[in-house]
Order: C-alpha cells, then structure tokens, then sequence
C-alpha cells in the first residue's frame, strides 16, 4: 500500500492560489438517520436521509496581499459559490478535486507572542469532481 504525505498540497479559489496554507481537508459527506421504526419492529429501522457535506476550514498564515486569501475574506456571504481547486502532492491519479462552494467564513486570530494567522470556513455544494488532470 502506498503511502503519500500531505506536504506539497495545494488549494485555489477562482483560479487564485491560497498562499501560505497551513492545513485543510476534503470536504466531506455525512448522511442523517431517518428513524422508520413502527410497532411491528423488533428493532429500530432506520434509512439515511438526505447528504449533507460537512463545513471545511482553511488555517493560514495571514497575509493581507495574498490574492487568494484577499479572495476568501472578501467574498463572504456572497451570493454566488465559488470554484475550489485542491491538488494532492502525492498520488499520480485521482489527486484533483474541483467543487463549488459558500464562502462562510473568514478571521484573523493576533496573538500575542505569535504569527498573524487567519481561518477560513465553506461549504460544499454539489459534488466533488475527483480527475488526474
């Protein structure tokens, strides 16, 4: 089984890379449990209701002249979604997910003895786009 590391990772938004990423995931599904038990169950019964993807959050290095970061932090709460890129370091295949989004979030976090640092929150809309190029 190959094993790949995460370092190299990269993420855009509108074309615009997203400087100095510190850490982010794939944004991921979860599906709720439809209780359809009735009086003739033995057990609880249950299907799975409608996909939800889960909220994803970008931690950053912040830098207020990166056109990517300047993107997320002036764009929340827009209307429209906007097109994510991520691009595996690692495997040759199946490494590049293209998805729209909602642009939820964005904070700058200044502590007192540390780096400027910012996070940003989206969620996905419709699906998630996996290619090798």
């Amino acid at each position: 089984m190959a094993k790949y590391a995460a370092n190299g990772a990269t993420i855009s938004v509108e074309t615009n890379a997203i400087g100095n990423i510190v850490s982010f995931g794939i944004p991921s599904d979860s599906a709720d449990e439809i209780d359809v038990s009735s009086h003739a169950s033995q057990n609880r019964d249950f299907v799975s209701g409608l996909i939800n993807t889960d909220d994803m959050s970008l931690e950053m290095v912040y830098d207020p002249a990166d056109v990517g970061q300047a993107y997320l932090r002036d764009n929340i709460g827009a209307a429209a979604t906007a097109t994510f890129v991520i691009t595996l370091s690692g495997p040759a295949a199946s490494h590049i997910h293209t998805f729209e989004a909602l642009l939820k979030g964005f904070s700058i976090d200044v502590p007192h003895d540390g780096a400027l640092t910012a996070s940003a929150t989206i969620k996905r809309v419709g699906a998630d786009t996996i290619s090798s190029s």
